[in-house]
């Protein structure tokens, strides 16, 4: 049996595409108040405003999150 992770989806104000993030890094991006989150696939974003619509999923971190791909160097979770 996998783990499962509880990740949070945000549009990337740069690709405009849903990135995945863990609960973990979602608080510290908050906590450090720089507005800036690295994603499962390794990507730092910004994100877009809750009020803009979901973009296209990021295919890296639908690997991730699905467990069809190995998590990249450096990766915080």
């Amino acid at each position: 049996m996998s783990a499962q992770i509880d990740v949070t989806w945000l549009t990337n104000t740069t690709d405009m595409s849903d990135h995945a993030l863990t609960d973990a890094e979602f608080a510290r991006g908050r906590r450090d108040e720089h507005g800036e989150y690295r994603a499962l696939c390794g990507q730092v974003l910004l994100p877009c405003s809750m009020l803009v619509p979901p973009g296209p999923p990021c295919p890296r971190c639908s690997a991730l999150v699905c467990g069809a791909a190995p998590s990249p160097a450096g990766d915080r979770r």
